[in-house]
C-alpha cells in the first residue's frame, strides 16, 4: 500500500524514477545509512524547535 502511494505520487509529479531490480548490499548500506542521517537530522530539528518555542 505504502508503495503504491510512493509510485502514485511520483507518477502524478511527472518525476521520472527507474526502480532497482538488483540492489548490491552496499547500495542498500548506504540507503540504510542515509535513512538514519536524515532521521537523525529530524529529530535534531525537532528537538531544536521545541527548544526554540519554549524560550520564546
Amino acid at each position: 500500500m505504502e508503495t503504491n502511494s510512493i509510485i502514485d505520487y511520483l507518477d502524478n509529479n511527472k518525476i521520472v524514477y527507474k526502480l532497482d531490480e538488483n540492489p548490491t548490499d552496499a547500495k542498500i548500506s548506504r540507503i540504510q545509512k542515509a535513512i538514519e542521517r536524515k532521521k537523525t537530522l529530524m529529530d535534531l530539528a525537532v528537538s531544536t524547535y521545541k527548544q526554540v518555542m519554549r524560550i520564546a
